[in-house]
């Protein structure tokens, strides 16, 4: 029987462009589930990443942002949040067992400023 890694995978490399530049976002497409999916519009945008993504290459002065909503909060502009939090949603309601649009967003199976509004999904927001 497939596991649900198996299925969706554990691990996705996701890069998401932003102005000139990429953000390239690692998350748990197992961790997006349908109850997350209902609740979209009540959990925080920081929450959520928090919540999904395992590493990401945004930096502050070399570093990279902590992956803990209340430095998300209060580091990160919310464009970049809403971003990053549009670009999973959407990666991950594609089916993962068809091509998933070029060599730069390829699914990894192995296990290795304010932003307090809720989570929107893509088709919700303005």
């Amino acid at each position: 029987m497939p596991s649900l890694a198996d299925l969706v995978g554990d691990r996705a490399t996701l890069p998401i462009p932003f102005g000139a530049e990429t953000i390239t976002v690692v998350y748990r497409p197992t961790s997006y589930t349908m109850s997350l999916a209902e609740r979209l519009g009540e959990v925080r945008v920081a929450e959520f990443i928090e919540q999904l993504v395992i590493e990401w290459d945004v930096t502050t002065e070399g570093e990279p942002v902590p992956l803990v909503a209340a430095t998300l909060d209060d580091l990160v502009h919310p464009a970049v949040l809403r971003a990053v939090t549009q670009a999973i949603i959407a990666d991950a309601g594609t089916d993962p067992g068809k091509a998933r649009g070029g060599a730069n967003n390829s699914r990894s199976r192995s296990s290795t400023a304010r932003a307090r509004g809720s989570v929107k999904s893509p088709t919700n927001t303005p």
